[in-house]
């Protein structure tokens, strides 16, 4: 199975008020290592950050987002289309890929007001990143997982949750690999003629 990470910068929290103003989306194996990305960012204006909190405006200062939001030339639905190309053109991950990605319940719901054409070639199943690393924290919880990269930026974000789900993979895995090497230990000891 290959997977579609997708992640959303907004210009805040709330799917009323903010807008879309980047997706990014990387395509992995089915051991979460990239194979394919693509990004675009979606046109603002100033009144779009007339409402904005301040600590998202000097977030995507920062980044060099709003910015970039400033001079792009895609409008939201130019952006969709484009993003629907992208999902159309790897079609080998499947009539309806999950989406992926850290928090993805909450890109879902910004693609279903803005995107909705885009939303709607995702399988209804969320490949959660977030909830997998809370599940791990639960059973492990000195387990040190891949320094984030803050940077809020939507490639940057879909390639760390795929490193992660990478990470937490292989870990694991070699665990389950370590019990059926002891399973088979103990089955040669407990009945040597097996072996």
């Amino acid at each position: 199975m290959n997977y579609l990470f997708i992640d959303l910068e907004t210009t805040g929290l709330s799917v009323a008020q903010d807008k879309i103003i980047e997706v990014g989306m990387v395509v992995t194996n089915h051991l979460f290592v990239p194979v394919d990305t693509f990004n675009v960012v979606v046109r603002t204006k100033e009144d779009d950050w007339a409402l904005v909190h301040d600590t998202v405006n000097q977030m995507h200062i920062a980044n060099g987002l709003r910015e970039e939001s400033f001079n792009s030339g895609l409008e939201n639905d130019d952006a969709e289309f484009l993003c629907m190309q992208f999902v159309n053109s790897c079609r080998w991950l499947g009539p309806q890929p999950y989406m992926c990605g850290n928090g993805v319940h909450f890109d879902r719901k910004f693609l279903d007001k803005y995107m909705p054409n885009l939303h709607d070639l995702f399988h209804y199943r969320n490949f959660d990143v977030s909830t997998l690393k809370q599940m791990v924290m639960a059973v492990l919880p000195g387990y040190e997982f891949l320094p984030s990269n803050g940077t809020h930026r939507a490639i940057p974000d879909c390639l760390e949750a795929a490193a992660i789900a990478g990470d937490i993979l292989e870990y694991f895995a070699d665990c389950l690999r370590l019990e059926d090497a002891k399973r088979s230990l103990i089955n040669r000891l407990v009945r040597p003629d097996s072996a």
